[in-house]
Parts: structure tokens; sequence; C-alpha cells
């Protein structure tokens, strides 16, 4: 018993000793121009890494999809407005902005939801917006919109704040060069594809890589995500129109099996259910029967990325007269 008040008063004693220490601390002048002169060089630090934001380097390292998306979303965030934007999946993600005779912005993210890239194409007002609807069964991602949303409008109009760049990523990235390297192989991948337009293109193939997609796209389940997603998508063409923009769906071309499946079907269904305009609102185009694929008869190679670039801005220039 005698151990045990003892040890009971040892810790008063000690709890004593701290609060003492906490009032001494709260008295002190000198903590307290210590404490002060860490918040100024932090508020000074977060101010100068505010005002660096928009001269920090363009291309950081990824390592994944998710990051690679990311990069895409920092990409658009802070492109200049353009008069064509185009929104999607990885299947128009191809028609890359230096195939186009005018500037565009491309804010398709491969792998997601046509819902989630319209969603982020629509913060920054599109004047013309191009969204693919071939593929709709992927469920949105409400994390990669918010990550745009704070990329694109930053809290309290801070870029900082919007957390999308490190001092870490921007010096690796600064070392290596990589906005250069990015840029050069832009010009050299558009050089490129203007080369093979000289060139015949290669005979259409029915391999059994397209017909395994094929079947494998057919058994894919149907569920509510394709209506819904549908849905969503006639009220951000609404939204554009409302503004005083232009919004046109597009099915991208795909290889003669892949176009035949009912999951292709099943979205023209969905779409044409769930928008009163959706014959208005799509941009009909006949395809150049030169377009090819790579192996799995859905993403275009890079000579056919040209001439579907080139088909699309056509057709968009004819529906606006």
């Amino acid at each position: 018993m005698p151990s045990s008040t003892s040890n009971s008063e040892a810790a008063a004693a000690r709890r004593r000793q701290y609060d003492e220490r906490l009032i001494s601390m709260e008295r002190s002048p000198r903590d307290w121009k210590f404490l002060t002169a860490i918040g100024a060089t932090a508020l000074a630090l977060f101010a100068l890494w505010n005002v660096a934001i928009p001269y920090l380097p363009r291309h950081l390292p990824t390592l994944n999809q998710s990051e690679d998306n990311r990069q895409i979303i920092l990409d658009f965030a802070r492109d200049k407005p353009s008069s064509l934007t185009l929104a999607g999946t990885s299947l128009i993600y191809r028609l890359a902005p230096y195939l186009f005779n005018e500037e565009i912005a491309n804010i398709a993210l491969p792998g997601q939801s046509p819902v989630s890239s319209a969603n982020i194409a629509l913060q920054k007002q599109p004047m013309t917006l191009v969204i693919e609807v071939n593929i709709l069964d992927r469920s949105r991602d409400l994390a990669i919109e918010q990550v745009a949303q704070r990329a694109i409008s930053p809290p309290l109009g801070l870029a900082a704040l919007s957390f999308a760049y490190t001092p870490a990523r921007s010096t690796v990235s600064s070392l290596y060069r990589l906005d250069a390297k990015a840029d050069k192989r832009d010009v050299a991948s558009a050089n490129a594809a203007r080369k093979l337009l000289s060139q015949s293109p290669e005979p259409l193939r029915y391999t059994e890589t397209v017909s395994s997609a094929a079947k494998a796209l057919d058994a894919r389940p149907v569920t509510g995500t394709i209506s819904q997603s549908a849905q969503e998508l006639r009220a951000i063409a609404d939204q554009v129109e409302a503004k005083g923009g232009r919004a046109y769906y597009l099915y991208m071309p795909m290889h003669p099996m892949i176009a035949a499946t009912d999951y292709e079907a099943r979205s023209r269904r969905a779409m044409t259910v769930a928008d009163p305009k959706f014959g208005s609102r799509l941009l009909s185009i006949d395809w150049n029967d030169e377009i090819r694929w790579e192996p799995d008869g859905g993403h275009l190679d890079a000579r056919s990325a040209l001439i579907v670039a080139r088909q699309l801005e056509q057709a968009i220039a004819t529906k606006s007269q």
C-alpha cells in the first residue's frame, strides 16, 4: 500500500513539473520568437512554392497508369483553353494534339470511364467537346475527378494547395529534362505519322487476338453502369450547350469484328434511350477504309490515328456549319 501511494505521488510530481515547463514556455518571449520565426519561414516557403508552380516542369516522372492519368490531368489543367476538347478512354487518347491542324486538348483517361473524363473537361467550360462513347460499362472514378478539380480550381486559388506537385518530382524532371524530351518525342511522332501516309496500309487482318477480344467484350456482364453512364454523358452535353458550347458524341472506328459485337450495340442503344438529341449530337463519319488497329482491334495504329484526326476535324467543321 505505501508503495502504491509513493508511485502515485511520484507521477503527480512529474505532471506538475511538466505543467510548469509548459507555463514557463508560454511566458518566455524567446520561445515565442522562435515559434514565430518558424511560422514565418513556413509561410514564406509556401508563398514561394505557390509562385513557382506555373514555372515548374510540366512532365513529372510516373510509375504506373494511375500516375500517367494524373500527368494527363496536370497537363490539361495548365494548358490554355482550346477550341476543341476530346474526352473519353484510351481509344480516343490515341488522337494526340500534335496530329491536329488546330490546337486541341485531349483529357481522355486510359482505363477510366468517359464520364470522369468528360466531367473533368467540363470544369474548363469547353467551346467544343467531343465525347467518345464506345465504352460505357466503367464506373466513374470520383477520386480522380477530385484530383482534377483541385488542379484546375485549387482551394483559395492557391496552386500550392492542390498538392499536385512535389519538390522531389519536379527536381527529377528538371535533372532529366523530361519536358524537352517529351516535346522532341511529340515532334518525331508527328513527323513519322505524316511520312506513313505516303505508304500503303497494312493488310486488314482477322487474327485470333481480335477474335478473342471480340468474344471477351460480348462476355462482359450487362450492368446498370451502361445506362447510368449514358444518362450522365447526356447531362454533361446539356451543360456544355447551356453555357454556349457544342457537345458531340463519337464512336471511334473499331476493327470490323469488334464493331459487330453486341457490346458495341449496347452502347448505342443506351445512348439512344438516354439522349433525345443523340442523333443530332452524334458525329457520323464514313471512316477511311485504310484505317488499321493494334493487335487488340480497338486501338489505332500511328498512321490511322492521323487519318482519324483529320476526318474528325472535317466532321466537326461540317457539323458546325
